[in-house]
């Protein structure tokens, strides 16, 4: 069964002298930060590229930034809403609210 794409989003990379975010520059294990057995990808806001693979859910990150290695935008994971509940639910299989 093929991942379920879900794009991330794209935020300005906060300057250097923020100490309220982590900012990941560059992937440790190829070219994703994280990997996992679930069934969803969260790929770049931008360019579509892969950045975590195999997650099974995404929730908030406040304060994390990933630096997508192909086009350098800077992408974070959402905070909870109903709209990203709801579109995670459905991209796992499930249907409803």
């Amino acid at each position: 069964m093929r991942n379920r794409h879900f794009p991330l989003k794209v935020v300005t990379i906060p300057d250097a002298g923020d100490d309220l975010t982590c900012v990941f520059w560059k992937p440790l294990k190829g070219r994703v930060f994280l990997e996992g057995t679930g069934s969803i990808d969260a790929v770049c806001g931008s360019c579509s590229t892969t950045l975590m693979r195999g997650m099974r859910g995404l929730t908030g990150l406040p304060g994390v930034v990933f630096v997508c290695p192909t086009c350098q935008s800077g992408n974070s994971v959402p905070h909870p809403s109903s709209a990203f509940r709801a579109h995670s639910l459905r991209s796992v299989g499930f249907a409803g609210s």
